[in-house]
């Protein structure tokens, strides 16, 4: 897992006027995607290793929900699915 705080930042300084959709085809254990929820922004990710797939799912709501200490009330709308899911 990575730190919230800087993953925060970074998807502010990427999705600035607040509109967009993160994309991470390397999900892992969903940091990114959980920074993306806890901000506001839309998620969509991807995952080959079905044991960080596991991890995320569990772990996103979690991290996505913290927020200086406190449980924000709003609704995660992040996507992950195994990478064998995803039809190319």
């Amino acid at each position: 897992l990575k730190p919230q705080a800087f993953l925060r930042a970074l998807v502010r300084g990427v999705l600035p006027l607040g509109e967009g959709i993160v994309l991470d085809p390397f999900a892992g254990s969903g940091s990114t995607l959980a920074a993306a929820e806890a901000i506001g922004y839309e998620s969509l990710g991807t995952e080959k290793d079905s044991r960080y797939y596991e991890i995320a799912t569990k772990a996103i709501p979690k991290l996505a929900a913290f927020k200086n200490g406190m449980i924000p009330a709003f609704k995660l709308s992040h996507c992950l699915c195994p990478l064998e899911d995803v039809p190319f």
